[in-house]
């Protein structure tokens, strides 16, 4: 009733009411219950984090072209910006792999239809869809990071000619954020001891889930990253170089 009172919702809204009525529908389900509830909650945590990176990556992407490079800057206004565009490209690179590994984790849980041996939804994600729940956790936090990195240095950007001791101290405001946020993701940690040992996790489940499906995509994801990672370490050595010179 309530939702014919409003008449047609947007698109979000209505995909948002029909999610929401197959996580209900699981609830209310015959057969094991409990692993009706661990569909429910996994779903839920699937959305809840697919909300937040999408958000993110919008306001990456927004960041991304604001501040474009010029011929007649100093070298080292140069660097930072390269710094700054690199970050916010990473964090929007993450963020929407995180929002489609949610989407494909979600998809994946409404086939199941049979009963899990897990007693929690942490475990049922790690041993039913690791490469799912490693894939949005590793990439939202590292998006994460990579965002409030590019604040930090567009913080500096923007004051060092200003005033230059407020825009180092707002920079380490910054960093100082970045690296407890990062501490406070480790200790919540059940499955890794670290970011670092997730990464390890994640990259393994991925080796796992293509080793019998490798196909073409594989082999071009790889090549395009090694061809990101050659150019941008010389377009950064370049910028460095030139900084160096500056500076003697």
């Amino acid at each position: 009733m309530i939702y014919k009172s409003f008449g047609s919702l947007p698109a979000y809204g209505e995909s948002s009411i029909a999610l929401l009525s197959n996580v209900h529908a699981m609830k209310l389900r015959g057969g094991n219950s409990t692993s009706s509830s661990l569909r429910a909650e996994a779903i839920t945590f699937f959305t809840s984090e697919r909300t937040p990176a999408a958000l993110v990556a919008g306001m990456a992407l927004s960041m991304l072209f604001s501040m474009p490079l010029k011929q007649d800057e100093g070298h080292l206004r140069s660097f930072a910006k390269r710094v700054y565009v690199a970050l916010s490209c990473s964090s929007l690179c993450h963020e929407m792999v995180s929002v489609f590994a949610s989407s494909l984790a979600i998809v994946q849980i409404l086939k199941e239809r049979r009963d899990f041996a897990a007693d929690c939804p942490m475990t049922m994600m790690m041993q039913e869809y690791p490469l799912y729940f490693l894939a949005v956790r590793t990439h939202f936090i590292s998006g994460l990071l990579c965002f409030v990195g590019s604040i930090a240095v567009r913080m500096w950007i923007e004051y060092s000619t200003g005033c230059n001791k407020f825009a180092k101290a707002m920079t380490y405001l910054l960093g100082s954020t970045m690296v407890f946020m990062l501490s406070l993701f480790n200790t919540s940690l059940l499955c890794s001891e670290s970011l670092g040992s997730m990464w390890v996790k994640y990259a393994t489940a991925m080796v796992r889930a293509t080793k019998h499906r490798v196909g073409p995509n594989i082999f071009l994801a790889v090549l395009l990253g090694v061809m990101c990672l050659k150019e941008m370490a010389a377009c950064m050595g370049l910028a460095g170089r030139q900084m160096w010179q500056e500076g003697t």
